[in-house]
């Protein structure tokens, strides 16, 4: 990693630099920790359990809508494989939901070890 100077003479890495610049950030604006801070994805306290019924609500959401187009679709144009092919793609955004909201695991950072 880039090793950039501090303003007291230590190097930091990119990552840490930007970890002092938000919270440096935070404690500008009045916010303690980055749950505080308005408009936060994942809320306060948001924990496994918050964030797996989150993820069960964007599959089933997008499952059970597109399903829903598809068959109303199957019934205005008197089909009948738009039902399963709109579950399919309902699920398949769902899934491209998740990932784009709750991006990936990473493992531990250096903060927590």
């Amino acid at each position: 990693m880039t090793a950039l100077p501090d303003t007291g003479g230590r190097s930091m890495t990119v990552e840490q630099s930007t970890r002092h610049h938000t919270k440096r950030a935070f404690l500008l604006e009045g916010w303690d920790t980055v749950q505080d801070q308005p408009g936060n994805k994942y809320g306060t306290g948001a924990g496994g359990f918050d964030q797996g019924i989150r993820v069960l609500a964007h599959l089933f959401s997008g499952f059970i809508f597109y399903g829903v187009v598809g068959w109303l679709l199957d019934r205005w144009l008197e089909t009948s494989f738009l039902l399963p092919l709109g579950m399919v793609l309902g699920l398949g955004l769902g899934v491209f939901a998740v990932i784009a909201k709750f991006g990936r695991v990473t493992g531990p950072q250096e903060s927590d070890t």
